[in-house]
């Protein structure tokens, strides 16, 4: 596995819930606790890094959060000037947000993540 660790996952304003997240063979996966995936219980979710892009976004307590969107939504955004609305097609997948520790995490994660994306697709 590239990288094994905890993150937060953003559910709402003032929500977190810690994840168990591994980054290995093109996939970011997460499970409740580390003992779960010790155990090789099936993770909570699997997602293809491939079909995501991690960029910084605004996060709680003046600390970035990583938000996993869909590449096409990414690519949109690069766009200039951006638009001002994306319609995503009906089953596209959706958005994820976690926060790591430190901005420093943050931004190893981001780095990791993409890495491996532009790595399976390639």
């Amino acid at each position: 596995a590239k990288q094994l660790g905890s993150l937060a996952s953003v559910r709402a304003p003032d929500c977190k819930d810690r994840r168990y997240v591994v980054l290995a063979g093109g996939r970011l996966s997460w499970w409740k606790h580390e003992e779960e995936h010790t155990l090789m219980l099936e993770p909570q979710t699997t997602l293809v890094v491939a079909e995501y892009a991690a960029i910084e976004a605004p996060g709680q307590r003046d600390a970035p959060a990583i938000a996993l969107v869909p590449r096409t939504v990414a690519l949109a955004l690069q766009q200039t000037p951006p638009p001002i609305r994306i319609e995503l097609p009906s089953g596209a997948p959706k958005s994820w947000y976690f926060q790591a520790s430190t901005p420093a995490e943050t931004q190893m994660w981001i780095e990791a993540i993409n890495g491996a994306a532009e790595e399976s697709r390639s």
